[in-house]
């Protein structure tokens, strides 16, 4: 009766506000790829909720029992860090019989952020649908593509943060910069924390010598806990089809920057 699903937070003004289904009885998780400020959430109508749990980069909401289908509410919450935009609005409406069970809220990068909007004129589905009409997917073209990096991507014995499989993926968007089409780009890594503590990952790049590192979002369902089962981390990015064609070393890191996952051989499809 729930699906997860995700929110980009744009920085250009009058962003939308995502709407959100939420139903009694039903417990829904907002994951944020930044550092929530502290007791900055609002919730409307706070009270009337069975319990709102804030976390560090999470807020967990079980709703009102007694709310009435289509009674909306809102969210408000301010980041900690430097990130753009510094807060998000989310609309909160009571469905029947449906609720998201996760919504992982990230942050455009900039690359992403400075590109021209597309017009709208309407409100648009989930999954592929939401893919093209954000133009994230071109409406000609050969979809998504994927590649299997596990096999040039070996990891070395020892390491604190091991990786395992690993899949690169490309799709052609209707976007253009400087004259070459944009390309959406993303990473699955498989990781084991095999440390003795959580680890959560909050930042990644791809570099390359000679050239300026590009920076990802990033997101995850939950920190690596120590000696959990293994568990994937995201990324994702666009590039010009030139840049696209280059192969890149992968950084990943935690929020104190000390702990590091290098991946050395990323290309995409």
């Amino acid at each position: 009766m729930g699906e997860s699903f995700g929110v980009e937070l744009s920085a250009e003004p009058g962003g939308r506000t995502a709407k959100v289904c939420i139903h009694p009885g039903s417990g829904t998780l907002f994951l944020f790829d930044s550092p929530l400020l502290a007791r900055s959430v609002e919730v409307q109508q706070r009270e009337r909720f069975v319990d709102v749990a804030i976390g560090n980069r999470s807020v967990t909401l079980m709703p009102p029992t007694d709310m009435q289908a289509g009674e909306r509410f809102s969210m408000q919450v301010r980041f900690a860090d430097d990130a753009t935009p510094t807060s998000a609005t989310f609309e909160l409406v009571a469905h029947p019989s449906w609720a998201a069970k996760q919504v992982s809220v990230v942050h455009l990068p900039a690359s992403v952020k400075n590109c021209p909007a597309e017009p709208r004129t309407g409100g648009h589905g989930p999954g592929l649908t939401g893919l093209l009409a954000e133009g994230i997917m071109a409406l000609a073209g050969t979809g998504v593509e994927a590649r299997d990096l596990s096999k040039e991507n070996i990891c070395p014995t020892g390491q604190v943060i091991s990786w395992g499989q690993i899949f690169s993926y490309l799709s052609t968007t209707s976007r253009k910069q400087a004259g070459q089409p944009l390309l959406r780009l993303a990473i699955a890594v498989e990781l084991h924390n095999q440390g003795m503590t959580a680890w959560m990952p909050t930042g990644a790049a791809l570099s390359r010598v000679g050239q300026t590192a590009k920076e990802l979002s990033v997101w995850t369902a939950s920190p690596l806990s120590p000696g959990a089962s293994r568990h994937w981390v995201m990324m994702e990015t666009e590039q010009t089809e030139d840049e696209a064609r280059q192969v890149y070393t992968l950084d990943i890191w935690d929020e104190s920057g000390s702990r590091r996952v290098s991946i050395g051989h990323v290309a995409f499809p």
